[in-house]
């Protein structure tokens, strides 16, 4: 079986929950067509068979439709993340001296869901252990300030 990899993503996580990993496969009345206006955050769209989620809002104007098939891709005013039609495998790194914990397709909330030590906790999914999460994937820091996780999806 022949694996892409794509490039790994750092995350800023603070206090509040933020959305590190878009879901996969997403309903098509969850996205609407790509076209002209503003986006905000969270905002998602497909385009020419693709979907992505705006991770950098403002105002998109003809001709710059995203078109990266992997990782973030500014175009005009807008950061546009690619959404990957497939996961074989997700590993999450936390990079910080604080401990983060997750939500699986809802908000994180601190001391619930799964908690990834300071300093190198690890969640690792795989279709070997035959689960790998495909709905959207948050986080949220146990205290305010700026912490790191490094993604890699397979």
């Amino acid at each position: 079986m022949k694996f892409t990899c794509y490039k790994p993503l750092a995350y800023t996580v603070s206090d509040s929950s933020v959305l590190v990993v878009p879901a996969i496969s997403i309903p098509d009345n969850q996205v609407s067509a790509w076209a002209a206006g503003d986006y905000l955050v969270g905002n998602k769209a497909k385009y020419n068979g693709n979907s992505y989620m705006c991770i950098g809002a403002g105002t998109a104007l003809a001709g710059e439709e995203p078109t990266a098939t992997d990782g973030d891709q500014v175009k005009g005013a807008v950061t546009w993340r690619y959404i990957r039609p497939v996961r074989n495998q997700l590993i999450i790194i936390n990079d910080s001296s604080e401990v983060i914990y997750l939500g699986f397709g809802v908000a994180a909330e601190a001391n619930k869901g799964v908690r990834l030590s300071a300093n190198g906790g690890t969640f690792n999914a795989t279709q070997a252990l035959a689960y790998v999460p495909t709905c959207d994937i948050y986080a949220i820091a146990a205290s305010s300030g700026s912490h790191n996780l490094c993604i890699q999806e397979l």
